[in-house]
């Protein structure tokens, strides 16, 4: 007689955990593919007199699937040695997650025209008895598997006479239990204990693991690793748009083959923080595999994840043979070759360290960062800027050692390199590793002369401290990041339209400077999502559109901090505007047609599925043509010319001095 496993479902497959045995009822099953495909799929609805799972997929092209009410078993531990695996994939709905069960094998142990009910616990004793069946395999021209029955329980004939029972007394014997015990010791002799090669006393098991990170696949369902825990963040509570709100928690792992990435969840994610700890070795276990969702948010470069849950366990730390992290270091010269946003593995000396600054972000978060200056023996000497974000920033403090960093994010500001870690990347102090001795040694030779490396980078942040306004959109053209110049040039107009608007400045000290509209109960704010804002929490501001232009081009900027172009503030040439409109015409068209500094940010934006180069003029600088004047001394631009004029000579192969008889230090007083 076949029985179901009651409740199996709810703490297998409805968990997202591969089920290794596991006998359910078939409710209901559909065809979801072409008829006409190599491999068939159908749709399964399973029922172990609990639960209904409604996600089952079978993929097959020799089994038929079994009709409704069927008794199956289904798992791990029944694939037949050359049948592909099961696995579960994630799905969500409307918020709601659930999970599908693909597999392609199954065992029928009943058919469903025999048991020809949904099962009950009442209700399942009232099944016949049948011999248990093989897998169902399909027959040619027929939609329903075959049964294989045992011999003579088919063949017809009369029941065989039963024989009359007869009374047989026996004496009665005592048992002895001595004899027993000594019986079952010999046939079950009792497991030898196994060393839990523990290094201190937590937890069970061998530090021996069956698998590597870069053998981690997501159809695995029993696996052990030997990792080192990095990049753990910190636990934190979010909340998603659909109305869920939970903990999260993640790290990376690592071994000798590559990186995995950990994460966990509401509970879980609290065992998670208390059970790992950065730079620890442990033993891992029963944490469920995920293919990689989003690879934006994941930079280990391995395409599963893994999910910590109930049945997860970690041995350790373990440290008679801890892991060691494996690095690819990166010279610091050859880090302008990188691409913006990449990963590298860094090893460098820490030649200067920062104090801890705190600010708030545009998004009104809370964020701490401190900037160091690491440097490296490649080209004769070469430094760049790592900025450490949150906890990493607030602990460091190993200046003057030699750091390793893994993972560390390529950023870029005004064509110069920088490394940033804390939100992704760790680093180590001086581990055991030949390029880290190396460093050490030079550090100590360069602190003893006194001597500091050049910086093979920062080079170009004065080398192009000026450009042109063509040369602006040929840089951006290539690359469409945002960037920082000086531009040397002329106002040709300023509109007067829209010249300010009513910007939010919550008395929180919160950033908003979002642009208010009147409304019913005052001024209303989409981003800050009030309707009530008083006057007293607004303030203007400049939206200036203005038309800037050198020898090579022109271009529309905007900005909305002008104090230094006109020297007044937003609300004085509001107020100059209400008194005295011609006043205010004539202290704008002062300032056309007249050379300034502009210090612009720009970036390419993609505007109606086209690139526009966007500039927003941050300051404005006049030139100063008496000594002791405020602005930037005109030697200075001077200067920038004339470089400019080198480059050109060189490009057509003339020089000044042949063409003319006569230097520039002879004709200009520089």
């Amino acid at each position: 007689m076949s029985r179901i496993d009651w409740g199996c479902l709810t703490g297998t497959l409805m968990r997202g955990i591969l089920p290794t045995d596991c006998s359910v009822q078939v409710i209901a099953t559909k065809l979801i593919s072409d008829e006409n495909e190599a491999d068939r799929r159908y749709r399964i609805m399973f029922w172990d007199g609990e639960s209904l799972y409604k996600h089952g997929l079978l993929i097959t092209s020799t089994l038929s699937p079994p009709t409704k009410f069927s008794i199956i078993r289904v798992g791990t531990d029944t694939l037949p040695e050359d049948c592909r695996e099961s696995c579960v994939r994630k799905l969500e709905k409307d918020g709601q997650e659930s999970y599908a069960y693909l597999f392609h094998h199954y065992i029928l142990l009943q058919d469903g025209t025999e048991v020809g009910f949904k099962l009950t616990k009442q209700s399942a004793t009232k099944l016949p008895l049948t011999p248990k069946s093989i897998g169902a395999k399909m027959d040619e021209g027929s939609a329903t598997g075959s049964l294989s029955t045992p011999p003579n329980l088919s063949i017809p004939g009369p029941p065989p006479a039963v024989r009359p029972r007869t009374e047989v007394s026996t004496p009665e014997r005592k048992p002895n239990r001595e004899a027993v015990k000594r019986n079952l010791a010999e046939s079950f002799p009792s497991p030898k204990r196994q060393n839990t090669g523990q290094s201190n006393g937590a937890g069970g098991g061998g530090t021996k693991a069956t698998h590597q990170i870069a053998g981690i696949e997501t159809f695995m369902n029993k696996y052990k690793i030997k990792v080192r825990v990095s990049q753990k963040k910190d636990l934190k509570e979010i909340s998603s748009s659909g109305g869920w709100k939970g903990k999260v928690i993640s790290c990376v792992l690592s071994d000798s083959t590559g990186d995995i990435m950990l994460k966990a969840f509401n509970t879980e994610a609290e065992m998670l923080n208390s059970t790992l700890e950065n730079g620890s070795t442990y033993l891992l276990t029963g944490a469920r595999i995920t293919p990689v969702r989003d690879a934006r948010f994941n930079s280990t470069g391995h395409h599963c994840e893994l999910i910590w849950n109930q049945n997860t366990q970690a041995i350790g730390p373990l440290l008679s043979d801890p892991v060691n992290i494996k690095y690819k270091f990166v010279p610091i010269s050859k880090l302008r070759e990188l691409e913006k946003d990449s990963s590298c593995d860094v090893c460098a000396w820490v030649q200067e360290t920062g104090n801890v600054i705190e600010f708030r972000s545009k998004a009104d978060k809370d964020l701490k960062k401190r900037e160091l200056i690491l440097a490296d023996d490649s080209e004769g000497g070469s430094s760049i800027s790592l900025t450490l974000w949150g906890r990493m920033a607030v602990d460091f403090n190993h200046n003057n050692r030699v750091i390793a960093l893994k993972g560390a994010k390529v950023g870029e500001w005004n064509n110069v390199k920088n490394l940033s870690i804390g939100f992704s990347g760790s680093y180590e102090v001086e581990p055991n590793n030949p390029r880290v001795e190396d460093l050490v040694s030079w550090s100590n030779i360069l602190q003893n002369s006194q001597s500091q490396p050049p910086s093979q980078l920062n080079k170009s942040s004065t080398e192009e401290e000026f450009t042109t306004i063509q040369e602006l959109k040929d840089a951006l053209t290539v690359s469409g990041g945002e960037k920082r110049f000086n531009l040397y040039g002329w106002i040709i107009v300023i509109k007067d339209e829209n010249l300010f608007y009513r910007a939010h400045t919550p008395p929180t000290g919160t950033r908003c400077n979002k642009k208010v509209v009147p409304g019913s109960s005052g001024f209303e704010c989409s981003k800050c999502i009030r309707r009530d804002i008083q006057e007293c929490d607004t303030t203007l501001r400049f939206n200036v559109r203005l038309n800037i232009a050198d020898y090579t081009s022109n271009s529309w900027c905007s900005m909305f901090d002008a104090v230094s172009l006109f020297n007044m503030s937003a609300q004085e040439m509001s107020e100059l505007q209400e008194k005295d409109e011609t006043k205010f015409q004539s202290h704008l068209s002062s300032k056309t047609f007249q050379p300034f500094i502009f210090k612009v940010s720009s970036k390419i934006e993609t505007y109606n599925h086209a690139p526009k180069l966007k500039i927003v003029i941050n300051e404005v600088v006049p030139i100063s043509w008496v000594e002791g004047e405020a602005g930037l001394p005109w030697k200075d631009l001077i200067q920038y010319q004339i470089s400019q004029v080198h480059a050109l000579e060189a490009e057509l192969g003339v020089a000044h001095d042949q063409e003319y008889g006569t230097t520039w230090g002879e004709s200009i007083d520089i």
